[in-house]
C-alpha cells in the first residue's frame, strides 16, 4: 500500500515536531531557511514541499500510520493507496474507503482525515484509528458482506436507522478490539449508554444484557446489523408484549416500516389495501399498518373513490357528517 500525505499536513506535523524538540528545530531551520532565497515560486514551493517530507520521515511520522494499518491484514489486501489528509476539525478524524470491488484488482483507497498535532499523540491517535480502521476492514471482508442499500420508511425513520446501525456496528468494533488487546474497554461504558437509548422503544427496553451478548459476539453480519437496526426489538432477548394504548389500539411493530405504533390504520377501507398491495406485494392485510404508512403509500398514488352511500338523513356517510353539497371524484 502506497500513502499519499498531503503536503499542508505535512508541513504542520513537522513543524509541530520541531517546536517539541530543540534539536529538531535546529535541523528544520538548517533545511529549510536557505530555500527562501529561491526566486523562482513554483520551484521553491516544490524545494519547501520535498524538504518537509523528508523532515517528517526523519523525524518518524511517516511510520505511524503504516504501523497501524499493518495490524489489518485484510485491509492492506484491498487497498492499494492510502491517501493522508488534514482533518478540519478533531471530530472529523476518520478513515474511509473509497472506491468499488472489482475481481482480481486493487480498487480501494483508503482516505484517512487527521489533525497534524495527532501524529505526534500516539496514545491517543491509535484508539481512534483502530476503531475507524476495523469499520473499514469489516467493509472488505466478504463474511460481513457489507452492502450499500435503501432504507425503508420516510427520511425521519431512515435516520433513526442509520443511528441504530451506527451504534450496533461501533458496539461490534469495539468489542473484538479488547479481546484482541488492541483497546483497553474504557470506550465500553460510553457505547453502552447509546446503546440502551438507542434501543428503548415503546413496548421493549434495551438491557445491559442486550448490550453485552452484542459487544461479546464473535462474528456478526451487516446483514444482521441492519434487520436489527430496522427492527429494534428484535435485539431484546425478551421483548415486552404488546400493550394496549389509551385510546384502546393495540402497540406493536408495524409491518411496513417495522417501527412500534398505536396510531393504526382504520382498516378496512376502500382501494386503500389495493394501492399497497402495489407496491408491497408482501404486505398481509390482515396484519394492519400504522396511518402514517398508509398515508404515506397513498400520497403516491392516485385513488379511484366509490360514491358515497346516502344516509338516512342525507348526510355524507364517510367524512365529516354534513349536508353533502357538490360531489367531487378524483379519477385515476
Amino acid at each position: 500500500m502506497e500513502f499519499e500525505y498531503e503536503p499542508a499536513l505535512v508541513e504542520q506535523a513537522a513543524f509541530l515536531a520541531a517546536r517539541r524538540d530543540p534539536a529538531l528545530e535546529c535541523d528544520l531551520h538548517l533545511a529549510v531557511d536557505p530555500l527562501y532565497a529561491i526566486p523562482d515560486p513554483e520551484l521553491r514551493q516544490r524545494a519547501f514541499e520535498e524538504a518537509y517530507s523528508s523532515l517528517f520521515t526523519r523525524m518518524g511520522l511517516a511510520a505511524v500510520l503504516p504501523r497501524l494499518v499493518d495490524e489489518f491484514p485484510r485491509l492492506t489486501q484491498a487497498v492499494g493507496t492510502c491517501v493522508v489528509r488534514e482533518a478540519p476539525r478533531g471530530k472529523a478524524q476518520s478513515a474511509e474507503l473509497l472506491g468499488k470491488p472489482v475481481e482480481n484488482s486493487v480498487a480501494y483507497t483508503l482516505m484517512i482525515q487527521l489533525c497534524p498535532a495527532s501524529l505526534l499523540d500516539v496514545v491517543s491517535l491509535t484508539p481512534l484509528m483502530r476503531r475507524e480502521l476495523l469499520h473499514a476492514s469489516d467493509i472488505v471482508d466478504p463474511d460481513f458482506g457489507f452492502v450499500e442499500e435503501p432504507l425503508p420508511g420516510i427520511p425521519a425513520q431512515q435516520t433513526l436507522i442509520r443511528e441504530r446501525y451506527r451504534v450496533l456496528w461501533d458496539v461490534y468494533v469495539e468489542g473484538r478490539l479488547v479481546r484482541a488487546g488492541r483497546l483497553d474497554g474504557n470506550g465500553v461504558p460510553k457505547l453502552r449508554t447509546h446503546f440502551l437509548h438507542a434501543f428503548s422503544v415503546r413496548g421493549g427496553q434495551a438491557s445491559p444484557a442486550d448490550f453485552d451478548r452484542i459487544v461479546s459476539a464473535g462474528r456478526l453480519s451487516h446483514r444482521q446489523l441492519r434487520d436489527w437496526a430496522v427492527s429494534p426489538r428484535s435485539v431484546l432477548a425478551a421483548p415486552a408484549p404488546a400493550s394496549p394504548a389509551d385510546d384502546g389500539q393495540v402497540r406493536a411493530l408495524c409491518p411496513l416500516c417495522g417501527f412500534p405504533t398505536f396510531d393504526w390504520y382504520p382498516f378496512p377501507a376502500p382501494g386503500v389495501v389495493g394501492v399497497i398491495l402495489q407496491q408491497r406485494p408482501d404486505w398481509n392485510p390482515q396484519a394492519g399498518a400504522c396511518r402514517q404508512c398508509v398515508e404515506t403509500y397513498l400520497a403516491g398514488a392516485p385513488l379511484r373513490h366509490p360514491a358515497p352511500a346516502a344516509s338516512p338523513q342525507g348526510t355524507c356517510i364517510p367524512c365529516c357528517g354534513h349536508p353533502p353539497a357538490t360531489v367531487i371524484t378524483r379519477q385515476a
